[in-house]
């Protein structure tokens, strides 16, 4: 039942564009929502500043703890395994990370992977509701996706 709930919380959040590139939420409640942390991987906090302060959106996958991070065009910014160009990465908005490292405050930011999701944290705080790319990512003629009303 709890899955469920989680599912139908997760598809109404992620039809709002607001939150279709990273909403944070506090680590209880991100553990409640998307279930315990499997595996992760730490970043120093300031390294991680200096990918937001250069790229509008990064994309993240994780494989056995270790991590690929991609700017735009789909350019490898860390590479420590390889991938096919059309495996899905979660992209997250750089304003949003850099939201949640100013809450955070924590000189390690983490990329966690959980039973479905793959999510950021620093300090008590969880970032989550990454887009998946592909389907369409930054450089798809249609981006931003989804759309906003008009």
């Amino acid at each position: 039942m709890v899955k469920i709930i989680s599912f139908l919380l997760l598809s109404i959040m992620l039809s709002l564009s607001s939150l279709a590139q990273g909403k944070i939420f506090l680590e209880d409640e991100a553990e409640q929502l998307f279930g315990p942390v499997k595996q992760k991987t730490r970043l120093n906090t300031r390294v991680f500043e200096a990918f937001i302060d250069t790229h509008e959106h990064l994309m993240f996958k994780m494989d056995k703890a270790k991590i690929n991070v991609l700017g735009r065009n789909r350019i490898p910014i860390i590479k420590q395994f390889e991938s096919s160009a059309d495996e899905v990465y979660h992209l997250f908005s750089s304003e949003v990370i850099r939201e949640l490292i100013g809450k955070g405050k924590n000189p390690n930011t983490y990329i966690e992977t959980r039973e479905e999701v793959l999510s950021i944290s620093n300090g008590i705080y969880v970032m989550e509701i990454a887009f998946p790319c592909p389907p369409c990512c930054p450089e798809c003629p249609d981006w931003p996706w989804p759309p906003k009303d008009e």
